[in-house]
C-alpha cells in the first residue's frame, strides 16, 4: 500500500496532525522529497485561508460592520512583492516558508472595527447592534513593507532602551565589564507582522528560519502561525471573543460587548479547517 503524503492527508482534513508533523521536521523540510510535499500543504493552507477571509469579510459587510480602514481590510497581491520579501531576507535571513508564501499572496488583513462601533465612552456600554464591539480585539497582518517598517522602529526603540539601561547599569556598577553587559543585552532579529499577544508583546517571527513555520507569539505557550490561523477561523475571525461563550456578561469598561453567541455561528459557518 502506498503511504499517504502530507498533502493527501491535509486535503482529507487531517490538518492539525499534518502541521504538527511538519513543525517537528524543522529545517529538514528544505530537502526533497519532503520540500515539495510541505510546499503543497502550505499552498493549500493559504488557499483555504484566502477563501475563509473572503467569506468573513463578506459576512461582516452584510452585518453592517464598519472597518477602521475599509480599503485595507482585505487586500490580495496582484503580483508577489518580491523586492520587499527579498529585502527582509537580505536584512534578517530566511523567512519561515509559510510566511514567505503568505506575503506573496496576501497583502494585508485588517479586521479592526471603526471606533464608533466599539467604544461607547460610558462606564457601562448601552444596548447596541449585535456587531458593536466585535472588532475591539483586532485581527491584523501587515504587508512585508509594513512589517519591515515596524521592525526598524522596534529596533530603534530597542537601541534607545538599551542605551538607557546600559548607562543605568554603569552608573550603579562602574566596575561592571562592558562586554558582559553587551552579552546579556542583545537585539534579536525579529519581524513583527501585526497585532499583539495578550501580554502586549508584538506578534511576529524570530529570524532567520529554515523551518516551514515559526512561533508567532508566546504569552505562556508558543503559538505557531498556522495555529493562529486555525484559531481565527474556528472562531469566525474573532477568537478572543470566545470568552463570551462561557461568560456572556463579560464586558470591558467604555467598550461595547458584541452578541458573540449569536454572531459566531453565522461568521464561522462553512469555514474550512487549516
Amino acid at each position: 500500500m502506498t503511504q499517504s503524503t502530507l498533502i493527501d492527508r491535509y486535503q482529507n482534513n487531517d490538518c492539525e496532525a499534518v502541521w504538527n508533523e511538519i513543525v517537528q521536521l524543522g529545517p529538514a523540510v528544505q530537502h526533497e522529497p519532503l520540500r515539495s510535499d510541505v510546499l503543497a500543504v502550505i499552498h493549500e493552507t493559504i488557499d483555504r485561508a484566502i477563501g475563509n477571509l473572503k467569506l468573513i469579510h463578506q459576512r461582516l459587510v452584510a452585518m453592517g460592520y464598519e472597518f477602521a480602514d475599509p480599503g485595507n481590510a482585505l487586500r490580495f497581491c496582484s503580483t508577489p512583492p518580491t523586492a520587499a520579501i527579498e529585502e527582509i531576507e537580505r536584512q534578517l535571513g530566511s523567512l519561515p516558508m509559510l510566511i514567505r508564501h503568505w506575503f506573496e499572496r496576501i497583502e494585508r488583513v485588517d479586521f479592526r472595527q471603526s471606533e464608533r462601533q466599539w467604544r461607547s465612552g460610558q462606564s457601562k456600554p448601552p444596548e447596541a447592534p449585535d456587531i458593536y464591539g466585535l472588532g475591539g480585539w483586532d485581527v491584523i497582518f501587515h504587508s512585508p513593507v509594513e512589517a519591515m517598517e515596524e521592525m526598524r522602529q522596534a529596533k530603534k526603540d530597542y537601541e534607545d532602551d538599551y542605551q538607557h539601561l546600559f548607562n543605568l547599569l554603569k552608573t550603579e556598577n562602574p566596575d561592571l565589564d562592558d562586554a558582559m553587559i553587551h552579552a546579556e543585552i542583545q537585539w534579536q532579529d525579529y519581524l513583527p507582522i501585526g497585532g499583539c499577544a495578550t501580554n502586549n508583546e508584538p506578534k511576529g517571527f524570530a529570524m532567520p528560519s529554515d523551518a516551514a513555520d515559526g512561533v508567532f507569539y508566546d504569552d505562556g505557550h508558543a503559538v505557531y502561525f498556522h495555529e493562529e490561523l486555525r484559531d481565527i477561523f474556528y472562531w469566525g475571525g474573532f477568537p478572543r471573543w470566545s470568552i463570551l461563550v462561557n461568560h456572556p456578561n463579560e464586558y470591558r469598561v467604555f467598550e461595547y460587548r458584541p452578541k458573540f453567541a449569536k454572531l459566531y455561528p453565522m461568521l464561522a459557518d462553512g469555514l474550512r479547517p487549516v
